[in-house]
C-alpha cells in the first residue's frame, strides 16, 4: 500500500515546478488516498528502529533545499493528521486545511 500512495504522490508532485507546491500536492494526495482506502491508522505509525520509510524518503527527494530537511517535520505532521483522523479528532477536510495552512506564506 505504501508504494501505491507514493505513486499517487509522485503524480501529484510532478505537476508543479515549485518545491513547496509539489510537497503540498503530494501530502494532500497521500492523505486522500490513505483515507479513501481506510489505511490511515497503519500509515500514521512510525517505522520501528528509526528506519526511514518510503514516504519519508520520497519527501526527502522532492525537497530541493538539502540545507533545510523540511521532510522531517512534514512526515511528522502528516502522520499526526492521519492519526487524528483515525481517532476522530480531525476530519479529512480539516487535515487538508492544515496542510494548506502549513504551506501558506505571507508576503
Amino acid at each position: 500500500m505504501e508504494q501505491r500512495i507514493i505513486d499517487r504522490m509522485e503524480g501529484a508532485a510532478s505537476i508543479f515546478d515549485q518545491t513547496d507546491e509539489a510537497l503540498k500536492a503530494a501530502l494532500i494526495t497521500g492523505l486522500n488516498f490513505a483515507v479513501k482506502n481506510s489505511i490511515y491508522k497503519l500509515i500514521s505509525e512510525e517505522f520501528p528502529n528509526n528506519k526511514k520509510g518510503k514516504i519519508e524518503a520520497f519527501l526527502s527527494n522532492i525537497n530541493s533545499n538539502k540545507d533545510l530537511p523540511i521532510e522531517i517535520v512534514l512526515i511528522s505532521i502528516w502522520r499526526s493528521i492521519l492519526k487524528g483522523i483515525s481517532c476522530d479528532q480531525v476530519t479529512l477536510e480539516q487535515g487538508k486545511y492544515l496542510i494548506n495552512w502549513i504551506f501558506k506564506r505571507e508576503d
